[in-house]
């Protein structure tokens, strides 16, 4: 999948794309353990900010490793298909967390996976943002131009400015 960004930029390049999948895959599992073992301070840059909700958590475990993997992976068709499949599930559901603040409607499972009984301040724990919902829907669309479209001649560009955005 990468093979173009490796020979047009250098090698180096697919070792960013693997440092930053990684980082973001262990971001979204201290955000994980920290909602698993109770210590708040995991899913949070201080203990006085709102923690990383359960579910931006694992969407950023799924992104990250399929950035980290992707790049040393390749093409490989069976692969590809399970990516995309991911990649889509995830899209879908940040769009869905984004459209729930416009309709005032629970259109994910959110409630059912992860109950929402504490606040800090008004604001409820554990439920994502709907600007992270957005952005998550942004990057995977990002992703899958980047994985069934990238022979194309202006894609590069669609998915630069996604990035950008």
């Amino acid at each position: 999948m990468w093979k173009t960004f490796k020979t047009n930029r250098g090698t180096g390049f697919g070792t960013v794309v693997s440092i930053s999948g990684g980082t973001t895959s262990i971001v979204g599992l201290l955000g994980v353990l920290g909602w698993i073992t109770g210590l708040r301070a995991l899913a949070s840059i201080r203990s006085d900010y709102i923690p990383m909700s359960p579910d931006t958590a694992l969407a950023f475990v799924c992104l990250g490793l399929i950035l980290f993997f992707h790049v040393r992976i390749q093409e490989r068709s069976q692969s590809k298909y399970l990516v995309s499949a991911i990649i889509t599930l995830v899209s879908i559901y940040g769009l869905l967390k984004s459209i729930e603040y416009f309709v005032n409607a629970d259109l994910t499972f959110e409630n059912l996976l992860f109950p929402a009984t504490e606040k800090i301040g008004s604001v409820l724990i554990k439920r994502m943002s709907p600007i992270s919902g957005a952005l998550l829907f942004l990057s995977c669309i990002a992703l899958e131009l980047k994985l069934l479209l990238e022979t194309r001649q202006m894609i590069p560009n669609v998915i630069g400015s996604l990035g950008l955005i």
